[in-house]
């Protein structure tokens, strides 16, 4: 007893908690502070390579005014975080000055022309996963997991105004689960969500990475397929199609078949229209789907059976 009482005193709890919090806060990252991903926090891990900038092909893209399209690199080297300017039209700071490269410290603020883009913390794992529930909760429908309306929004505005830059097509899928108040009313609505549950998730297994799927309401969903051309996209919402008609959702021992009414609408270079004129065409061929009887694709002149 005498021995581990000696042992102990010699403990120096407040040098403990200081070497704790030390070893706690090594991963020097971004804290986002505009765009689309404000509040995200992007830890710099060793040897990685951080593109910011307007275009969509940026790992960080916040798409303000003055910003270049590809504007600034962030980096690590060691422990030591930095950040370089890529020749950019309007400019690159830390904490007011203009710098070609700079070393950023803990609390360093980065100005990309006039806007306010990122902060330098330190976080430790626990940290980031805390940030990442707090920005899945924010952008995220809590039923499906799908990503929520807004942040569909948010993500396809900035997408449309890079394919029309950039010259290229993207395609929307706009689609309404078929007589789903039926499902509601026969077995009762936790029912009706755990069929929304099943949809959103063979959805997601069947889209690729780059796709954007969200929940945009009640039983509709939506998703944009980056730089994909009509054809092609009608193609794929026939497979999705065929997927949900041909799976069941199980739920306590049923089997309840589910159908969608798929409506799909490009954009290209040769069209005019804005972000919302293209989902309005989704939506109404979604709906001429809908007419033509349910469990159909409308977006060729002609609707897929």
């Amino acid at each position: 007893m005498k021995r581990y009482v000696e042992e102990t005193a010699i403990l120096d709890l407040e040098r403990l908690k200081r070497e704790l919090q030390v070893e706690r806060s090594r991963t020097p990252s971004l804290m986002i502070m505009a765009g689309n991903s404000m509040g995200r926090v992007v830890p710099l891990e060793t040897f990685t390579e951080l593109f910011m900038g307007r275009d969509a092909d940026n790992d960080i893209v916040v798409d303000l005014a003055g910003l270049s399209r590809r504007h600034c690199l962030f980096y690590r080297r060691g422990q030591q975080a930095f950040v370089r300017d890529l020749e950019s039209t309007n400019g690159t700071f830390v904490d007011g000055e203009p710098v070609s490269e700079a070393i950023l410290r803990e609390g360093s603020r980065v100005f990309l022309a006039d806007n306010y883009v990122a902060k330098l913390t330190f976080t430790d794992e626990s940290d980031l996963i805390v940030n990442r529930m707090l920005f899945e909760k924010a952008t995220q429908d809590q039923l499906t997991g799908a990503s929520n309306r807004t942040y569909f929004m948010d993500n396809f505005r900035r997408e449309f105004a890079f394919h029309r830059r950039a010259g290229l097509p993207l395609s929307v899928i706009f689609f309404d689960l078929d007589n789903f108040k039926q499902i509601n009313d026969e077995f009762g609505h936790v029912t009706g969500d755990t069929v929304l549950r099943h949809i959103a998730v063979l959805i997601r297994r069947h889209i690729r990475e780059e796709d954007f799927f969200a929940r945009y309401g009640g039983e509709e969903f939506i998703l944009f397929l980056k730089n994909t051309a009509h054809d092609d996209a009608c193609t794929k919402a026939e497979v999705l199609r065929r997927l949900l008609a041909e799976t069941t959702a199980a739920v306590d021992e049923k089997s309840i078949p589910v159908t969608a009414s798929f409506g799909v609408a490009t954009f290209t270079d040769r069209e005019s229209a804005s972000a919302e004129e293209l989902l309005i065409r989704a939506d109404a061929r979604m709906y001429d789907a809908k007419r033509a009887g349910k469990n159909c694709v409308c977006g060729r002149t002609e609707t897929s059976p």
